[in-house]
């Protein structure tokens, strides 16, 4: 499948004088598809070696950043021969590099002025040797680290409006064009007033007010008479949701149970169902004798479907179909080390099949699997502080490989590299029960703080909230929201501890 790189940092540098030898201000355009969300600047040296460090920081800094897929560069040196590593770069920021030319560049000029009149000609030229050659795509000439050829036609050709350049890079020219050197005071004056990360301009440290706002209009509304289950069917209470790559919705229910920790005998019922996502029918159930408390339910890349069990303090792994693959944890033992849980709540997946367990009700912490079960690491304890939780309650993996928590009695979102290193809050100022990543790289939350203040969120670029659902309006009521998926054409899925069990939300 070729990805779409729909969040682009686009980097320019001013126009300087011939005999400057001082730092060059860059500009970098922030764009979601074809959508300018934000500008940020920076400077690099004349003829020097730090724009691999420069855009490295930038891609970093932007408040931006978590939804960051590509940065694009029309040439692959700025300010002169200040040459840009672009696989150091791909390294360092976990982003695609996308350099662009509208014509072929004559490398043996290159090499010759490198060599010849520029200090540390000879470490530039290998780092456009290293960049690899030069490839024609989509009328345009590029070099390319982190994405595919295909995919690299791919960006110019949706992002191209008038003519062959792509419109972020084109953006980032005309703005950059205003600039030189003598802006840069001006420059470090812009940079000390941006907004923290994840703040937009005009948006208070309260992200609170995004849940206690007055009703607005939604873009997506309830499909009705969905889903269409059989009469004899009672769905209860369902505390899981999400979507396979052939659009069908798996559910997990509680079948006529809610919770109850002290809970012995498996329920009689299937408690995972298969649903058509367009149709809402039932297509297949299966999990009957098998759990006490259902949690979490995950389908991974390859389709398979992860549940939880909060009593058994256990993980499964099965198959599409139901047949049972792999299970981690010690039947009702509740514990903390390498082979137990203590009420685990959700699991998420990364695609090298690498996945974490959301070991949330007891223990606060998240752990690290290798795809055959192999225990790798954990990170978190109770508390309130940064990789801290108080009920770690769901999961979701981003386009970088990073790990979203619902810390839901923290009432936030944290964000975490692979490996556990922390990166980012977003406080909802409410009990967060469900995180995930669309496909477009927005983030969906579900939230809820007593019967009128429960939804769901929209975050964009910057943490923005850019949909509100719920909250109020009487189109979109909720009761006791649990869990959230979003589908490949951009369908909601949530599901419910209330009364009404699982709804599908779709775009107006």
């Amino acid at each position: 499948m070729k990805r779409s790189f729909a969040h682009v940092l686009a980097v320019d540098d001013a126009p300087f004088a011939r005999e400057s030898r001082g730092d060059v201000a860059v500009v970098g355009a922030i764009f979601s598809a074809a959508r300018l969300e934000g500008v940020v600047f920076d400077r690099v040296r004349r003829d020097g070696a730090n724009a691999t460090e420069v855009l490295t920081r930038l891609a970093r800094g932007s408040g931006d950043r978590t939804h960051l897929q590509l940065v694009l560069l029309e040439g692959i040196a700025l300010a002169g021969f200040n040459v840009v590593d672009i696989h150091g770069l791909n390294g360092r920021s976990g982003l695609a590099v996308l350099v662009v030319s509208r014509h072929k560049p004559d490398m043996a000029a290159v090499r010759r002025a490198l060599l010849t009149r520029v200090r540390g000609g000879r470490r530039k030229w290998r780092l456009i040797g290293r960049a690899g050659p030069m490839e024609q795509v989509a009328g345009l000439w590029v070099q390319r680290a982190g994405l595919t050829l295909a995919e690299a036609g791919l960006v110019i050709e949706r992002t191209a409006v008038n003519g062959r350049l792509p419109e972020p890079l084109r953006v980032a020219h005309l703005i950059a064009r205003g600039l030189g050197r003598r802006a840069l005071p001006l420059l470090a004056l812009a940079l000390a007033l941006l907004p923290a990360p994840g703040c937009g301009a005009g948006e208070n440290a309260d992200r609170g007010s995004a849940v206690k706002a007055a009703p607005t209009a939604s873009s997506y509304m309830m499909v009705a008479d969905w889903p269409e289950l059989p009469d004899s069917l009672r769905l209860g209470e369902v505390s899981g949701v999400d979507v396979d790559d052939h659009g069908h919705v798996f559910v997990f229910r509680r079948t006529g149970r809610s919770w109850d920790t002290t809970l012995v005998e498996p329920m009689a019922a299937a408690a995972v169902l298969m649903l058509d996502g367009t149709t809402g029918q039932l297509l297949a159930r299966w999990g009957a004798s098998t759990f006490i408390l259902p949690g979490g339910l995950t389908v991974d890349h390859e389709n398979n479907v992860w549940l939880t069990d909060v009593v058994r303090h256990q993980v499964f792994k099965f198959s599409h179909d139901g047949e049972p693959l792999l299970t981690l944890g010690e039947e009702r033992v509740a514990a903390w080390d390498e082979w137990h849980f203590d009420g685990p709540a959700d699991v998420a997946v990364a695609p090298d099949g690498t996945f974490y367990v959301a070991d949330g009700y007891g223990n606060s912490r998240i752990a690290r699997f290798a795809p055959d079960g192999t225990f790798l690491a954990e990170w978190g304890r109770r508390g309130k502080g940064r990789g801290e939780f108080d009920v770690v309650h769901d999961l979701a993996i981003g386009s970088l490989g990073r790990v979203y928590a619902a810390d839901r009695e923290n009432g936030r979102v944290q964000l975490f590299e692979p490996l556990g290193d922390f990166l980012y809050e977003w406080s909802a100022h409410a009990r967060v029960y469900a995180v995930d990543v669309a496909h477009d790289g927005s983030v969906w939350v579900a939230v809820r703080d007593g019967a009128a203040s429960q939804g769901l969120l929209r975050l964009g670029p910057g943490w923005m909230v850019s949909e509100r659902i719920g909250f109020g309006q009487p189109e979109a009521e909720f009761d006791a929201v649990q869990d959230l998926a979003v589908g490949a054409d951009g369908s909601v899925y949530v599901v419910e501890t209330g009364r009404t069990g699982v709804r599908k939300l779709a775009a107006r």
